[in-house]
């Protein structure tokens, strides 16, 4: 995918490959689309292989050649097909910077690094021969006599991801996350973030923009690294921590395994409801929270009530992905109406 900027500013591009098995294309081609048209809301246009009234080798290198930056979209079998590799390593040989942007839900066909690794890439319920193994990116692909020199094997490719899966931007799809990931993608290719995104969008927790508020987090023993984490953040965007609810309190209600098993959790949470408190829900599935029936009757009332609410994901952290934890406190200020300006929440 080739984008440009608008005329105000410097012309610039980007790349995004996106090479697809049959069963999953049409959903994972609609997600390169939502990507693409979401620049071009921005101002920035896009070179995408599979829109192209002529697809063939030439005019994917030319594509590659002819852009600023090149974007991966990294899902299952992405890094087993030919033509994906040709174009990855045009962008090696032509020292393109390189942004990669990795599926992680389980739904869409999630790249692991293990089971890339180990040749076990899999499409739904289809585990069906490899294209290209991980041991096969070893042997000669032929790609340097398509692209007039370089490696004719794709080793250096597998370097690549092996020393950058850790550094990924996961795939996002929803509102502020989308937004925040197409930032990301911008700022790691080194593109001037256009004024309309770089607005909306809070990489780092900024007290200035947000008002005081005062929280009372709700949570188990699973939840306790969660609720540590918020609470430093939240203090850092100054608001208050309290340990005992009131009626001015916001509820901050992190969403783990065995919440609702407990009793005083449960309680606080129906208090909050009851007296029409603030209450925000973040959830973690990977801390084993599960959208299911109630133990018991009360368990099963409250979950219920959980429909009324926007439940967040809960976004950690740390590493490089500390600008997805800044985000989401911010728009979680927005959602409890404590930004100081006027935007609304996106859902």
């Amino acid at each position: 995918m080739q984008l440009r900027r608008s005329r105000q500013f410097a012309p610039l591009s980007l790349t995004t490959l996106s090479q697809l098995s049959h069963n999953s294309l049409t959903i994972l081609a609609h997600n390169v689309g939502t990507l693409s048209n979401g620049l071009e809301l921005i101002g920035i246009s896009s070179w995408r292989d599979m829109t192209q009234e002529k697809i063939d080798t030439a005019a994917m290198i030319k594509g590659v050649q002819d852009s600023d930056v090149f974007v991966l979209l990294l899902t299952t079998r992405t890094l087993s097909r030919w033509y994906c590799l040709l174009e990855f390593a045009c962008a090696l040989k032509e020292k393109k910077p390189i942004v990669v942007v990795v599926e992680e839900d389980v739904r869409f066909d999630a790249w692991d690094f293990q089971r890339w690794k180990e040749d076990k890439s899999k499409t739904g319920d289809i585990d069906d021969t490899l294209e290209i193994t991980y041991k096969g990116l070893e042997e000669g692909q032929g790609f340097s006599g398509k692209l007039g020199g370089g490696p004719d094997d794709a080793v250096d490719i597998r370097d690549f991801i092996t020393k950058e899966h850790t550094n990924m931007i996961p795939h996002r799809r929803r509102g502020f996350e989308f937004d925040m990931m197409m930032y990301e993608i911008l700022r790691r290719g080194d593109i001037e973030i256009p004024k309309e995104l770089a607005d909306k969008c809070h990489p780092s927790l900024s007290p200035d923009v947000v008002k005081p508020g005062t929280f009372f987090l709700v949570h188990s023993n699973t939840g306790d690294s969660i609720a540590k984490e918020m609470k430093e953040s939240l203090e850092t965007l100054g608001q208050h921590i309290v340990n005992a609810m009131d009626d001015q309190s916001i509820v901050l209600v992190v969403l783990t395994g065995g919440v609702l098993d407990n009793d005083t959790c449960l309680g606080a949470i129906e208090k909050a409801i009851q007296k029409g408190n603030a209450i925000q829900f973040v959830m973690s599935f990977k801390a084993k929270w599960k959208f299911e029936e109630g133990k018991n009757d009360r368990e099963e009332k409250c979950r219920k009530q959980l429909n009324n609410y926007e439940v967040m994901t809960y976004r950690g952290k740390g590493d490089n992905r500390e600008y997805e934890h800044n985000s989401m406190m911010h728009e979680m200020m927005k959602r409890l109406e404590l930004n100081k300006d006027t935007c609304k929440a996106t859902i």
